[in-house]
């Protein structure tokens, strides 16, 4: 309604569209945050949620398109926009390794964690990928490196157990399953 009485009104279209998301109507929300951009295009919200919507649709040129402008239309936080276009990085990843990309995989996780080095997941996931390559080592330092940041998750555990008896190192990975499967750390 607010939309036929004000048609440049960014912010409704901006609403409407999450609307639209919220009812799992992703791709029908792209026109909508469209005009909101169109309309208010130093918004830095709006483009990262369009950008936001893109990820969801696996549509990941344009999200990185999106989130990397909205970061340089400069937010007051743009940590929360980093950490955003790190899960795109990281979904790419993942949709890339499905194809057995690993290699070009791995440079999209890379990147997920530049973005967000916090994150366990993309270690954990990057430590997946450079297993399938057979690259041991590094696998090890990767699972490592989730369990420091989250040592409560069992599957880090038992993912770096695998990558230690891979690598010959048998004696580290009981140890490393004890824990996996006990669902806590040693």
């Amino acid at each position: 309604m607010l939309i036929r009485l004000d048609p440049n009104n960014a912010e409704a279209y901006h609403r409407r569209a999450g609307c639209r998301v919220n009812t799992k109507r992703v791709a029908d929300s792209l026109p909508d945050f469209a005009a909101a951009v169109r309309l208010d295009p130093k918004n830095p919200e709006a483009v990262k949620n369009r950008g936001i919507a893109s990820l969801n649709l696996l549509r990941f040129d344009d999200a990185v398109r999106d989130l990397k402008t909205a970061i340089g239309l400069g937010p007051p936080d743009p940590q929360p926009y980093r950490r955003v276009l790190g899960q795109v990085y990281a979904q790419r990843a993942v949709e890339t390794g499905k194809g057995k990309k690993w290699g070009e995989a791995i440079t999209h996780m890379d990147e997920a964690i530049r973005l967000d080095p916090t994150n366990a997941d993309y270690f954990d996931k990057r430590g997946s990928l450079r297993f399938n390559l057979r690259h041991f080592d590094k696998a090890v330092a990767d699972f490592t490196e989730a369990i420091r940041l989250d040592p409560t998750q069992p599957t880090y555990f038992l993912h770096r157990g695998y990558a230690h008896e891979a690598v010959g190192k048998k004696a580290e990975a009981p140890e490393d399953y004890r824990a996996g499967r006990a669902g806590k750390s040693p």
